[in-house]
């Protein structure tokens, strides 16, 4: 383990997987190494059946239910990875499927940096990095040198492909690709003048309605209403603040920003808030992460803003 050096903050620690391993052993030396963070999922389940209203009565006869129904993830390779992980953590099988399945609700656990090799090729060569949280093992934020598939055939097969809703990124250092995915849809966004911004609402759809559909207060709850358009306003505020400072770089007769800008602007408040784990500065050309930083408490607001 090394550690990946951070302007500010906290690093974030830095593991080798190996591919060459059997899917079942890959995450083992990982995952045994934060058993204690691991183990809170499974309090968190609890507590999210909790926030969705759920008497705590119910919550033994959920858990039966998810545990015969969570078996697996749809890729054979992941389950298996998964059940290395549960083997050795004690974790049971369904929670660690829920946090793959839901891992938005289910945050927990230590972020930290995954470099991918292969041992029986070339043991020093990093294939992929991804920075992700111990226990999921597919990709929230990656980067590879030479990213294969192309933007263009990103843009053309994924849209169809059936899905959880999601905003997927890619960069391939040159251009950038927003798309923002429904089950087998999906609208694409593309930069302009090297610049595209993705938060937590459709930029395909400014018109977007907050006006309360008819009967849906009522079914959600007032407060789950307003939480909404909170989270709402909070992503709309984070886009227009870096939005802003490329349109005034840019007045300014600036092209590009620097790694060191792009780090700043990332961590400014309200871009990261109390509610942001992690931020970083991919390099899509090099394939390799260049800044990160792991916010181990929540941040807190500037005294200075009104």
């Amino acid at each position: 383990m090394s550690l990946r050096s951070t302007a500010a903050g906290r690093a974030i620690p830095v593991h080798r997987i190996d591919l060459s391993l059997p899917p079942h052993e890959r995450y083992k030396a990982l995952a045994l190494k934060y058993k204690k963070q691991v183990a809170t999922i499974t309090p968190l389940f609890n507590e999210l059946l909790a926030d969705l209203g759920i008497p705590d009565a119910k919550h033994e006869t959920i858990n039966t239910l998810a545990r015969w129904s969570l078996r697996r993830v749809r890729s054979r390779e992941e389950t298996e990875e998964l059940r290395g992980i549960s083997e050795v953590t004690g974790v049971e099988m369904y929670l660690l499927v829920a946090l793959n399945v839901v891992l938005d609700l289910l945050m927990g656990c230590t972020s930290s940096v995954l470099d991918y090799i292969r041992s029986n090729e070339d043991p020093d060569r990093v294939l992929a990095s991804s920075i992700t949280y111990v226990g999921f093992v597919g990709v929230l934020t990656g980067v590879r040198p030479h990213l294969m598939p192309s933007l263009a055939s990103l843009e053309h097969d994924l849209p169809s492909r059936r899905t959880t809703a999601a905003y997927l990124t890619f960069s391939d250092g040159v251009h950038a690709l927003v798309l923002e995915k429904d089950y087998n849809t999906a609208i694409a966004r593309h930069d302009v003048d090297g610049f595209v911004v993705a938060t937590n609402h459709d930029f395909a759809s400014p018109a977007f309605d907050k006006e309360p559909i008819p009967g849906a207060a009522s079914a959600v709850g007032p407060s789950r209403t307003c939480a909404l358009d909170d989270f709402m306003d909070d992503s709309e505020e984070r886009a227009a603040c870096v939005g802003d400072k490329w349109r005034r770089h840019r007045t300014a007769g600036e092209n590009g920003i620097t790694r060191r800008l792009a780090a700043a602007w990332t961590s400014d408040w309200p871009t990261a808030n109390e509610t942001t784990h992690y931020a970083c500065v991919l390099d899509p050309d090099e394939g390799q992460v260049e800044w990160a930083r792991v916010y181990v408490r929540p941040l807190r607001e500037p005294h200075h803003r009104l």
